[in-house]
């Protein structure tokens, strides 16, 4: 199989040798690199064009003309590769020799699946391991999740745990994501896709290092609940805006479940309805009266709708603090 490699950059240049040095240096070697810059003002271009310098390696370097963000950044640049099996790459991770091998096997041997992602080891900027792994970090344990009776599904509607910098996926399957909606970023909206297709495999060997630093776009930030409330307080528009991304996030899986007829159960279709309407119902949460706000706060509570679509007790002490700051 044809393996592409589809990275995006943006001013990485303190690390993108390091990640491209990864790539080459797989056990399974790597038929294309698509990199896509997205308008970087640091010298990310010339560090990369200088490495290349030294390697015959079939690499494609693509300047946007203008600021797309990371997921529109990702998308064109996943359009752009023209293998068998496309991996998403980060700028400043690095990849565990024997990754490449080990997914491609899982590729060959399961044919079901179009959509693989993986656990990983977190990371200093020294490359120091932490005591936690990533899915330490973002609360994901397929064997306990199993024993809990909690499917992946479930999951999902909580919350993402599919890492972009570790995925891997079918050429095949690029028609069933594109477009992304502008609401999701890209690894989220490939994983739901993927898993409403039951195309996705999660694999819980840890295949990259990934590197934890302060300009992380996305991290794997373990926050305390009152850093993540401070993040928040006096912030109404970034409250509804956040809150009315997920509303349309979860309205798009609707939308995508109707237009391509998934087969799904009617929990699973009453359960992103509620999803949709818990998200809709916090788009008012700093708009509408304190009185009618805490009745729908303590609505969603008793139906564990907090539980179920977001972070528990912890988003409710956020809801709550929030409505009575502003």
């Amino acid at each position: 199989m044809k393996i592409s490699v589809a990275l995006c950059t943006f001013n990485g240049e303190k690390y993108i040798k390091d990640q491209l040095q990864s790539i080459l240096n797989q056990t399974y070697k790597v038929d294309e690199i698509v990199i896509t810059d997205d308008g970087s003002t640091d010298n990310t271009i010339r560090v990369i064009k200088n490495f290349f310098l030294d390697y015959n390696t079939d690499f494609k370097i693509r300047i946007n003309p203008k600021n797309l963000g990371v997921t529109k950044n990702f998308e064109t640049t996943i359009k752009a590769c023209n293998g068998d099996i496309v991996f998403i790459c980060d700028q400043d991770d690095i990849w565990l020799e024997n990754k490449v091998e080990r997914i491609i096997k899982i590729f060959e041997n399961n044919k079901e699946v179009d959509v693989i992602f993986t656990n990983a080891y977190l990371v200093n900027n020294q490359l120091t391991k932490f005591k936690d792994t990533l899915w330490d970090t973002i609360k994901f344990n397929p064997e306990r999740s199993k024993k809990n009776g909690e499917d992946l599904f479930s999951i999902f509607l909580n919350r993402n745990i599919a890492t972009g910098a570790t995925m891997a996926f079918r050429k095949s399957f690029v028609e069933k994501i594109l477009p992304m909606p502008e609401e999701w970023i890209h690894d989220g909206w490939i994983a739901i896709t993927a898993l409403l297709e039951k195309k996705l495999y999660a694999y819980p060997e840890k295949l990259i290092l990934y590197r934890q630093h302060l300009h992380n776009v996305i991290g794997a930030k373990n926050e305390g609940i009152l850093t993540k409330v401070r993040k928040y307080l006096g912030q109404p528009d970034k409250i509804t805006h956040d809150n009315y991304n997920k509303f349309k996030r979860y309205e798009s899986v609707i939308e995508y479940i109707s237009n391509n007829s998934i087969d799904v159960t009617t929990t699973e279709i009453n359960n992103i309805k509620q999803c949709v309407k818990f998200w809709e119902d916090k788009c008012g949460i700093v708009t509408r009266s304190k009185l009618k706000s805490i009745i729908n706060i303590m609505g969603h509570v008793k139906k564990g709708h907090y539980n179920q679509f977001a972070t528990g007790y912890r988003a409710v002490i956020k809801d709550v603090f929030n409505l009575l700051k502003v």
